[in-house]
């Protein structure tokens, strides 16, 4: 994974916040490339655009989010997207929710910037195992059908990822 570039999407609606998330993840993968958008409707065009990203970093709180209802959204038209929500909210009702909806990692947005970036780098290693893992379920349920895939249970589920890990 070192030396492959890895394409983010932040969004935010503050640009300090989207400016120290990308210097924060900057520093833990040196091919990072970072898009940002400040409200939903920016996020999902830019999704639109390139459907491809390999992660998006994304505040709960910001224009057209309309509380997890964005998350939602953005998770049914971009599903092999990682979402790592990135969020001042600490309940653990919202963390909970949040990955209902689809998140794939939750992030303390007051933590210090070099935990971020550590569990940005924890959450990038794991969300690439998650791409393998879906890149294999496509490949076999085209080469043996999607009974035979399902009935090998190649790529079978998501890894979740706990709160506690980040």
């Amino acid at each position: 994974m070192s030396g492959e570039t890895l394409n983010f999407l932040i969004a935010d609606d503050h640009p300090m916040v989207r400016d120290a998330l990308a210097s924060a993840l900057g520093q833990a993968f040196a091919r990072a490339v970072f898009k940002m958008a400040g409200t939903l409707d920016q996020a999902k065009a830019a999704l639109d655009r390139e459907p491809e990203t390999d992660a998006l970093l994304l505040d709960l709180d910001m224009p057209g989010m309309d509380g997890l209802t964005g998350l939602a959204r953005l998770r049914a038209e971009h599903p092999t997207v990682p979402i790592v929500v990135v969020s001042a909210a600490r309940e653990a009702a919202v963390v909970r929710r949040a990955y209902e909806f689809g998140a794939s990692a939750y992030i303390d947005k007051s933590a210090p910037l070099d935990e971020i970036a550590a569990s940005g780098e924890t959450a990038a290693q794991r969300l690439h195992h998650q791409q393998c893992i879906h890149r294999r379920a496509v490949k076999a349920t085209v080469l043996f059908g999607k009974r035979q895939a399902e009935q090998a249970h190649v790529g079978k589920g998501r890894p979740d990822f706990a709160a506690e890990a980040f």
